[in-house]
């Protein structure tokens, strides 16, 4: 080999074995256990208890009642209210709208002359009566007529005749005067007018619409009750004898940011169930929905007509439920508990059927057990945790409001 191939394969080689030198001198790694931080957690601490299981559902602000407002009289409108327009309020008896009078006012003095002439024809009559029961005691040969000659000679046929024109002329005077009554078309009970159907010049007949006229003494809201959740409620049935009270029915909406809220009671359902929507529609009735009543407190909004709201009926009173936040279930109705050792488990719930911010578990909790408030991401069953807020059910408020209340607590405890 020549001398300029050896130099470089010794260069190699040296730094091979230089190279296993330094690895078999090294120091073996120390093994550290990583540090497990404890995750900070709010929990509640559960207590089965008997609940008003509520059940939410929606519908639509309706009137109570509603007619349409026809003439029932014919004539020229000649005078309508300033407010006789969609949205016009009206008072019971409230003049809404004038029809030229003056053919009715014709026919009722003529009436009143009619009264007046059978009035004497009658009072001739009952003279020519008398007159001739004063000859027929005097005449002889009496007990030879026979009774219908005796009627006749005492004038009672013409008598009654004339008692009877009198009665069909007062008839036909209070005809007359409801006639002239009807010209003037009158609110029938406090309410608004949803649309207007004749206007001042306009010519109507019996039977014109003029407009349609609803009743703001109490309002209407159609909820459909699902099939699954009937069995929630004790429901006012008008085909059953015992008397149940009506649950009460509480109205809510947001608008521009603030809820608004409206007290309401369930006065009857529907009978049946909807053959599509295998619903049962119920009827809640709201008292004074406009708030014109002064007993209706003034911070309460107005429920107008048509307007879209939910509606929180509470339910049957049932026993052992556990009300907890909705927002805390995981898929799989799923929740974590922490348990004495302070590590997270997973547990599975056997949960009712419900709307709303709140849950209510019937099984897979244990009084006293601590269920985790605080959404944790992707974690593993036996993490450590810290708690650092517990709220007692028994004292809590809403489920879904301890959350919150654990939250606010940490931070006023971490607060300077």
């Amino acid at each position: 080999m020549s001398k300029k191939l050896v130099t470089p394969v010794l260069i190699v080689a040296l730094a091979v074995a230089l190279a296993v030198l330094m690895v078999r001198m090294k120091p073996a790694p120390e093994i550290v256990e990583p540090e497990q931080k404890p995750l900070l957690v709010d929990v509640i601490e559960v207590e089965p208890r008997a609940l008003h299981v509520p059940v939410r559902v929606q519908g639509m602000v309706r009137p109570q009642n509603s007619i349409s407002v026809v003439s029932e009289v014919r004539g020229r409108v000649v005078e309508v209210a300033e407010n006789f327009g969609a949205g016009g309020f009206f008072k019971a008896g409230e003049l809404m709208l004038q029809v030229d009078d003056r053919d009715y006012v014709a026919r009722l003095e003529q009436a009143q002359a009619l009264v007046a002439q059978a009035r004497s024809a009658l009072a001739q009559e009952q003279g020519r009566a008398y007159v001739a029961r004063q000859e027929w005691s005097r005449r002889s040969g009496r007990e030879a007529l026979s009774p219908q000659a005796r009627e006749l000679a005492l004038r009672t046929p013409q008598l009654q005749e004339a008692e009877a024109q009198l009665e069909s002329a007062n008839a036909s005077l209070r005809q007359a005067r409801v006639e002239l009554e009807r010209t003037r078309i009158r609110a029938p009970y406090d309410g608004l007018l949803t649309s207007k159907g004749v206007d001042i010049g306009q010519y109507v007949v019996v039977g014109t619409t003029l407009g349609e006229f609803v009743s703001v003494a109490a309002a209407e809201v159609r909820l459909a009750v699902p099939e699954s959740k009937v069995g929630y409620l004790e429901l006012p049935d008008q085909y059953r004898r015992d008397a149940v009270e009506p649950p009460v029915v509480h109205l809510h909406r947001s608008f521009d940011g603030a809820l608004q809220s409206w007290p309401a009671r369930l006065v009857r359902t529907e009978g049946v169930l909807d053959e599509r929507s295998r619903s049962l529609f119920v009827v809640a009735e709201v008292p004074d929905p406009y708030g014109l009543s002064p007993s209706s407190p003034p911070s309460r909004p107005p429920l107008r007509f048509g307007t879209f709201v939910d509606a929180d009926i509470e339910g049957r009173r049932m026993a052992d439920l556990i009300a907890l936040p909705r927002a805390i279930i995981r898929p799989g109705n799923l929740v974590w508990v922490v348990d004495e050792r302070s590590r997270l488990q997973e547990r599975k719930l056997d949960l009712l059927r419900s709307d709303g911010p709140d849950i209510f578990v019937r099984g897979g909790l244990q009084r006293g057990e601590r269920v985790c408030l605080t959404s944790l991401g992707p974690v593993l069953p036996g993490s450590l945790v810290s708690v650092v807020s517990t709220t007692r059910q028994s004292a809590a408020g809403p489920a879904s409001d301890a959350a919150a209340d654990g939250a606010a607590e940490r931070r006023s405890e971490a607060a300077p």
